[in-house]
């Protein structure tokens, strides 16, 4: 009942794992052939790998299962042959941190002991190129470790940080259910340096649901968070990029929704990044 097809503005969700626990690369990991409780903490620390084009042959080792109504080929961890080399892709966290959690430690274990072993002979050869076709190149906000630092207002599950975290199937929406504030609403953003902006862009939801569009908007950037000056850009909100008429140089970025259209008291974005050259 509660999917995407029924309610489009849910978040995206999965459904668990699928791995072969004899599969020598988990042979010092103890699993069954599902999730339990050692994989809580490394399905926390990862991102799904969609391998909808990649080779059709390519059989994950850990297979994270899709929802439903999306029904992607995803992993977080796959192994490949390339060119003459092999390649063992984890796109769980099994680097950091590994004092205090002995689950990733144990994981980072098994699986460099595999890739050691005459064992670790990959089935499916791959291009590089089907390989670097996984990877987006990095946002500005990604590349400048933006964070969102305040947002007047946000539901649970919709923050204000899914405004910048490079999935345009997330968004930041403001509270629509306890404590509905009306327009103006704005979130601020700040990066780990000063540096000369040009612009920005601003993605709306994508779900197709037109609750919380941004009629209006105006935006600022500030060196300090605190003296934000006139606006870098104002107007209506459009699909294209926006681009300032000099560029301003700071560390803060603030983004203002002045006017919302249906008359409704939301405020919605998909994604913000910036244009730094």
């Amino acid at each position: 009942f509660w999917n995407r097809i029924t309610f489009a503005s849910q978040p995206e969700h999965t459904l668990g794992i699928l791995c072969d626990p004899a599969h020598p690369a988990l042979a010092d990991f103890p699993t069954d052939f599902y999730s339990n409780w050692q994989w809580q903490d490394l399905l926390d620390h990862s991102k799904p790998v969609v391998l909808d084009e990649l080779e059709e042959a390519v059989t994950p080792i850990v297979r994270l299962i899709d929802d439903w109504t999306m029904c992607r080929k995803l992993a977080v961890l796959f192994e490949v042959q390339v060119g003459k080399g092999r390649l063992l892709l984890c796109s769980m966290d099994i680097h950091n941190d590994l004092d205090r959690r002995p689950v990733a430690r144990q994981l980072r274990y098994s699986l460099l002991r595999y890739m050691e072993s005459n064992a670790f002979r990959p089935a499916v050869s791959v291009s590089m190129e089907a390989i670097q076709g996984l990877f987006q190149k990095p946002s500005a906000m990604q590349s400048l470790q933006a964070k969102v630092v305040f947002a007047d207002s946000q539901e649970r599950g919709y923050e204000g940080s899914k405004a910048i975290d490079g999935d345009p199937a997330t968004m930041w929406h403001t509270a629509w259910t306890v404590d509905k504030k009306p327009y103006p609403h704005e979130i601020r953003i700040e990066l780990a340096q000063d540096i000369e902006i040009y612009g920005f862009s601003c993605l709306l939801r994508q779900d197709g649901n037109r609750n919380g569009r941004v009629a209006e908007y105006a935006c600022y950037v500030s060196p300090d968070g605190k003296n934000w000056g006139p606006p870098a850009a104002e107007g209506i909100l459009k699909e294209e990029p926006v681009r300032f008429g000099k560029p301003v140089k700071g560390r803060f970025f603030r983004f203002v929704a002045l006017k919302g259209y249906n008359n409704d008291p939301f405020a919605s974005v998909a994604e913000l990044d910036l244009i730094i050259e």
